[in-house]
């Protein structure tokens, strides 16, 4: 019985032996392909040198496991098949492989790439219209490489901005999401100053729409019924040069 569960023990001993060094060379060339990658991106956007980015692989054990015999041979090379290829998210990864510094084959990866960043994000649910106060803002990742929109590094320039749209808790503010606050409301009645000459006449008014300081405005007089575009020169007060 002694020599027989001897016999068990050294056979899978002798497979362990086998298999530890097979699993080592597939780990070697993951190792190979996650560096190829890492240098094709840090190459093409050199901006994200400094930002956590994370590469894994989808249904790739067997194309490793087929290169893993002569991974000590190998190395890899990101292919640009086309001028706009851009390795986000998940994508099918073209790669050169070079055996000995020569070209041996191609192989495609399913790739997964992630670029985290640090982004500005809601700490609670913000309502249409809600004004941004420093408590309502919070640091997070996010993958930057699947969203192209302008998003907020920085909580300084959201602070007193009013949002547009619907803010859950726990996502980033994007560009188009927020707005400055006006200094009065479509339908607003507003004072006009009108400029002519040396002259400077003041008249009472009705707003078209939303007043932005510095910016025009559509106005309308309310004794001559009179339309103008003026100018947002200060809380419920326009100018018409």
């Amino acid at each position: 019985m002694k020599k027989i569960l001897l016999s068990i023990l050294t056979i899978n001993l002798v497979l362990l032996i086998g298999v530890v060094p097979a699993v080592a060379s597939v780990a070697q060339i993951e190792n190979k392909v996650n560096s190829a990658v890492y240098s094709y991106i840090i190459g093409k956007y050199p901006h994200l040198k400094n930002d956590e980015i994370k590469i894994s692989f989808k249904y790739a054990d067997k194309s490793f496991a087929a290169l893993a015999d002569e991974s000590a041979e190998l190395s890899f090379k990101v292919l640009e098949l086309y001028p706009n290829f851009k390795p986000a998210g998940e994508t099918l990864m073209p790669l050169q492989v070079y055996k000995n510094d020569k070209e041996y084959k191609r192989i495609f990866v399913k790739t997964i790439v992630e670029v985290y960043r640090t982004v500005v994000v809601a700490t609670r649910q913000l309502k249409k219209y809600d004004i941004i106060q420093a408590a309502d803002l919070a640091y997070s990742k996010l993958d930057i490489m699947t969203n192209s929109i302008e998003y907020f590094t920085e909580k300084e320039g959201l602070i007193g901005k009013q949002t547009k749209t619907i803010i859950r808790k726990g996502k980033p503010f994007f560009s188009w999401m927020l707005r400055e606050v006006p200094l009065f409301s479509r339908g607003a009645e507003v004072k006009i100053k009108v400029i002519r000459g040396n002259v400077t006449i003041f008249a009472k008014g009705r707003a078209y729409g939303d007043g932005y300081l510095g910016k025009k405005v559509k106005v309308k007089r309310l004794d001559s019924k009179k339309e103008f575009i003026a100018t947002v020169i200060g809380e419920n007060e326009v100018e018409v040069n």
